[in-house]
């Protein structure tokens, strides 16, 4: 600390040293009339993290031989923060001396494990220890004002001129020590083993403690910010050193960044500003998804949260409108992209002539005045219900695809600015269905140009296609057998593989075969739960026998298509049921199918839901 520095602390709090009159540094007391000062902002940003470990072995002979201790521990930490501070520049002065530090942002998560293994008494245990913040919100919007020591702040000294380089000297030294020198940490321990008292302890406490301070490295040159003669406004440091964790024996790796740059004009005042203050030249326009990934089907949402800014600091009362596309051909729809639906916003459907126009609040935040979470809520289309029957209730068949948010600003007196985020709505874990090691089954599919795939489904249902196929199979062969001893002249039926249609497509959602971007009768192709099968070569119309005629053993004649397909529904019933929904009925078992020759138009069998 410089004497002037130790002068203003030793005459107590309410003192603040300022550089007037060409730089002559003095004290003055806070509250009384200062001189006329600008405030000049600056966004900084950092990044550490820390990981090591130690291992340590001791002996010591013992009554029954030599017992072993081994010690292991690991250790890991990672920060993040960035914050706004602001030095004062007093007319006259070429001194820049703290102001404030605000919009702060902080996160942090620390591990530190112990393994203990002692031969004598036998036992091995574990101890696992990890802090967390109790509250990272409260740090959000921080702000440290001036008090009577002004150089205990984030960003301790302003740049200083060094052989060229503009250079900010231990930046964040302070962040260590003082500004987050006393934050509220939950500790967590858990300690586990094989002996008594190694087991069952588990504890949770809240404490005050440094959350940062074991990574500084004292006035380490390494850790100052430097800026080049190209760009004195922009300052960076990444270092990495070793050091010895406080209070352990560990050796820890560290690995630092940090970003400062000069900052607009916007940023030399407190937020919000309003949308027109000729103080704002840009904005800017963040945009973010709570969940980039949602289903298509039922729950399918994301919140959006959409900010406008000018430097970081919140613009109030800024015009956003807020527009949805679809990215062609997503959810592998290769079909009428102009009239594809596009999905909702806040419930209301949009086109790509529609969108909505919303106002920013106080804090930058766009959104309706009736959403209660202060975002914009998107959801795929169409989101409309398609009745099965009985045994499955009511579907929302929603459209997969890739999802394209997007909010620009609609000031006249300034550039628009926008910001995208993109939304993938799809089912997850649908796998093709494979053909390549089986001939029980074949994958016969119609109309592939507008749904090239469509034959991915869960792996639970494949395997009980694939099942029901194999069964299938050796229910046709033991029949031919029978029909070996007990038909005279000896016959032998025809024993086509099981043939499979439709499954789901390979991100789910809408299967609309007909490409009508609405449900078609097999509405349950949505989650590749369920499938459709193939009539054997029969034709559309009933009574059709495209496999001819045979003889069974007690001498009539059967019509082979109708009575594999008879076979078929009766096997298939062990692994689901079977969708007769055409037919009015809510489940195709042969108790319920009209007799011999009838074949149904439609075989779609439902494994899980």
């Amino acid at each position: 600390m410089s004497s002037a520095r130790r002068s203003c602390a030793r005459r107590g709090l309410g003192q603040a040293l300022v550089a007037v009159g060409g730089g002559a540094l003095g004290c003055i007391v806070l509250g009384a009339d200062v001189p006329p000062f600008t405030l000049v902002p600056y966004f900084v940003s950092w990044h550490v993290s820390a990981h090591g470990s130690h291992l340590a072995q001791t002996s010591r002979p013992v009554d029954n031989g030599v017992a072993t201790e081994t010690v292991y521990e690991t250790y890991e930490a990672d920060s993040t923060g960035s914050a706004v501070t602001r030095f004062r520049l007093y007319a006259g002065a070429r001194q820049l001396l703290f102001g404030d530090t605000h919009y702060l942002t902080f996160t942090e998560r620390e591990n530190w494990d112990e393994w203990n293994t002692n031969t004598t008494p036998d036992h091995f245990c574990v101890n696992h220890l990890s802090h967390t913040i109790a509250d990272p919100g409260t740090y959000a919007g921080f702000r440290a004002a001036v008090d009577g020591q002004p150089w205990d702040a984030l960003l301790q000294n302003p740049p200083e001129l060094t052989n060229g380089v503009y250079v900010m000297r231990q930046p964040l030294k302070v962040l260590m020590s003082e500004l987050f020198g006393q934050l509220p940490i939950i500790d967590h321990n858990k300690l586990e083993g094989v002996a008594g008292n190694c087991a069952g302890m588990l504890s949770s406490n809240e404490g005050q403690r440094n959350a940062v301070g074991n990574f500084s490295s004292g006035d380490d040159p390494r850790l100052d910010l430097r800026a080049t003669p190209q760009d004195p406004s922009a300052f960076f440091f990444h270092t990495r050193y070793s050091r010895v964790l406080d209070g352990s024996d560990i050796e820890v790796d560290v690995d630092w960044t940090a970003h400062a740059y000069l900052m607009g004009k916007c940023a030399e005042h407190d937020g919000p500003l309003q949308e027109g203050d000729p103080l704002i030249t840009h904005e800017q326009v963040d945009i973010d998804a709570e969940d980039p990934e949602v289903t298509p089907d039922g729950d399918g949402k994301s919140n959006i949260k959409i900010r406008v800014t000018c430097d970081r600091i919140p613009v109030q009362n800024a015009e956003v409108e807020v527009k949805l596309e679809v990215e062609k051909n997503s959810g592998y729809h290769n079909h009428d992209d102009d009239n594809r639906p596009r999905g909702q916003l806040d419930g209301k459907e949009i086109s790509k002539d529609s969108g909505l126009i919303l106002k920013t609040d106080a804090d930058g935040y766009a959104y309706a005045p009736s959403s209660k979470t202060k975002s914009v809520k998107f959801e795929p289309p169409p989101l409309k219900k398609a009745t099965d029957h009985a045994n499955y209730g009511d579907y929302l068949i929603g459209i997969a695809g890739t999802y394209k948010v997007t909010a620009k600003t609609t000031s006249k007196r300034i550039p628009s600015s926008s910001g995208t985020v993109v939304i993938k709505a799809g089912v997850k874990g649908l796998v093709p269905m494979d053909v390549s090691s089986t001939a029980n089954y074949v994958l016969d599919r119609g109309g592939t140009a507008a749904h090239k795939y469509g034959s991915w489904g869960t792996r639970g249902t494949l395997e009980a296609f694939k099942n029901l196929a194999k069964n299938m199979a050796k229910y046709q062969h033991l029949h031919n057998v029978a029909l070996q001893s007990c038909v005279t002249p000896r016959t032998q039926w025809p024993e086509p593989p099981v043939s499979i249609n439709d499954i789901a497509l390979p991100d789910g959602g809408l299967f609309d075969a007909n490409s009508t971007w609405s449900p078609p009768k097999h509405q349950t192709h949505n989650r590749g739960e369920g499938g459709d099968f193939n009539r054997f070569g029969a034709a559309a119309s009933p009574g059709i026998n495209a496999l001819g005629t045979g003889i069974e053993c007690d001498g009539s004649t059967v019509k082979i298509t109708g009575w594999l397909i008879h076979i078929l529904l009766d096997l298939g019933s062990s692994y689901g049921h079977w969708d007769c929904s055409d037919l009015g009925i809510s489940n195709c078992t042969n108790a319920e199918l009209p007799a011999l020759p009838w074949i149904p138009k439609n075989l779609h069998l439902h494994v899980e839901d």
